[in-house]
């Protein structure tokens, strides 16, 4: 009978002993499932870098996206207005002589200008005129003695060029020499002029007027003249 139950004993023994192995080692392997789960986060969380250091560009990045971009089409600089020789003072002095022709009441002269001017603003454009005039003929002549405006338009595209209208009035002296007498007859006159001129380097004046119609007037009547003239002078 004792033995019997040892036999039994026994062999409920053995039929245990590997169920509780079993055991154990499915123990062993949910533990290790377990610890690898625990880790894997931890082993991504170090991988990922923070969001930080993610958002904040490099100082060599930085500094590129505050450069200009050169890839695009290249600004347009606004081109500076054409220079135009400028004058070397407010001031001119011009010489002048031409043919004065009778147009109206009067003979055929000669003329001569001697123009002085001052410019009353700064672009030394806009002159007040002392312009002291002589005709002269055989037989007699004129003084004459105005005062006058002339304005200088500059020529854009050629630098140095100046179109000019003028205008002057005054008083005038008709003197005429016959048979030893001498005879003098007074005059006012008003002059509509208009004429070019080129001045060199600012100082040295060379044009001349194309038009210029020296109109004398008294009680006793009128005369008129077609005058072409030529100009040298200086500027200073």
């Amino acid at each position: 009978m004792n033995m019997r139950i040892v036999s039994v004993l026994g062999l409920a023994i053995l039929l245990c002993v590997p169920t509780v192995g079993d055991a154990a080692s499915g123990r062993r392997r949910k533990a290790g499932r377990s610890a690898r789960n625990r880790t894997a986060p931890a082993v991504e969380e170090r991988a990922a870098p923070a969001p930080e250091e993610r958002a904040a560009p490099a100082p060599e990045d930085r500094a590129a996206s505050r450069e200009p971009d050169s890839s695009g089409p290249p600004r347009r600089e606004q081109a500076a207005p054409p220079a135009t020789a400028d004058k070397a003072g407010r001031f001119m002095v011009n010489f002048k002589i031409g043919p004065a022709f009778g147009a109206y009441n009067a003979g055929h002269q000669g003329a001569i200008v001697l123009d002085a001017g001052f410019s009353v603003l700064p672009n030394k454009n806009a002159y007040i005129l002392l312009p002291l005039q002589f005709q002269f003929a055989e037989g007699g002549g004129a003084i004459i003695v105005p005062v006058g405006f002339q304005y200088d338009i500059a020529i854009p595209k050629a630098p140095g060029l100046y179109l000019y209208p003028r205008l002057s009035m005054g008083y005038a002296a008709f003197i005429v020499s016959a048979l030893g007498r001498t005879q003098a007859s007074h005059f006012g006159m008003i002059t509509p002029e208009f004429g070019a001129k080129y001045v060199f380097r600012g100082r040295w004046n060379f044009g001349g007027e194309v038009f210029s119609l020296p109109i004398f007037f008294t009680s006793g009547g009128a005369a008129l003249f077609y005058r072409l003239l030529v100009s040298v002078g200086v500027n200073f």
